[in-house]
């Protein structure tokens, strides 16, 4: 489908009686109009001659206003049937595929109702939800690399178009706009895909296993043993990895504390607790079912 192709046409009948009707009236208010203004005419004469009083002639002059106007609604009347004409027509706004039918010939349409969608998949947009904390890092045009649903390892590449100015309600993430070029028309409007963006390097952050951070009314925490004891210390997150399952984390936590990283159950404050480094039977019997494998 090209542009500018004509994709369907409303039916004109009624439209079109009222364009004449519409053409008969800006007739009619011309006529009128140049009546009145000959008799405005000779009205200024008569006047000039002292042969009518001026509430006669101000009766003329209100006269000639009058046919000016209704000339100009006239005018404005008519534009709006052209316009109705010109719109039972619609074109196609972009060279594509039609994507959906929204009616069948002869039914009947109310006004601005959807007609038929028409697609472009040789240039495709990915909207994305991003995380707000790591927004300040994105760039119009920095490549995002896509892994699409039912296609296996990353093999697209987009960029970066467009950055939301707000956090989408109820989330506290951005949506950022991708463009994606679709030469070989493989991918479909509307399939998911997950991407990634590399961002610039920058100077190494501390970093935990992702199931080492709870999270409980809002609140992220972790448990670390310190002198013996369980310890339940807040913490600020950053950047998330999915891929090595980790998490930056922003808050300083104290050098050398043990910090659990498995998901335990019944933890509470202050409980006992000591790490044990496996044995050297441990150590031998792992590495004799190593050597068995």
């Amino acid at each position: 489908m090209k542009t500018g192709q004509l994709l369907a046409r409303i039916d004109t009948n009624d439209l079109e009686a009222k364009y004449v009707d519409r053409v008969g009236a800006l007739e009619s208010a011309k006529a009128q109009l140049a009546l009145a203004e000959k008799t405005r005419a000779m009205n200024v004469r008569l006047l000039n001659d002292k042969f009518i009083s001026q509430n006669a002639f101000d009766n003329t002059e209100s006269s000639f206003n009058v046919a000016k106007g209704s000339v100009k609604s006239a005018e404005a009347q008519l534009q709006l049937a052209q316009n109705a004409l010109k719109d039972a027509s619609a074109y196609s706004p972009l060279a594509g595929i039609v994507a959906k039918k929204h009616v069948q010939p002869g039914e009947k349409v109310a006004i601005e109702a959807p007609l038929i969608t028409v697609v472009d998949l040789k240039d495709l947009e990915v909207q994305a939800m991003v995380p707000a904390i790591d927004v300040p890092e994105l760039r119009i045009g920095m490549p995002v690399e896509f892994a699409v649903d039912g296609f296996g390892e990353p093999r697209f590449t987009g960029r970066v178009e467009r950055i939301n100015p707000s956090t989408e309600p109820g989330t506290r993430a951005i949506l950022v706009y991708v463009g994606l070029p679709n030469l070989d028309l493989a991918l479909r409007s509307g399939m998911f895909a997950t991407g990634r963006i590399a961002l610039a390097a920058s100077a190494p952050t501390p970093t935990l296993p992702v199931t080492a951070v709870r999270t409980e009314a809002g609140q992220n925490f972790v448990w670390t043993i310190d002198k013996g004891k369980l310890a339940r210390r807040m913490v600020a997150l950053g950047r998330r990895d999915e891929v090595s399952g980790r998490v930056e984390v922003k808050t300083k936590l104290p050098a050398g504390v043990p910090i659990i990283a498995a998901k335990l159950d019944n933890l509470k404050d202050g409980l006992p607790a000591i790490v044990k480094a496996p044995s050297s039977s441990q150590n031998a019997e792992s590495g004799k079912a190593r050597s068995a494998s």
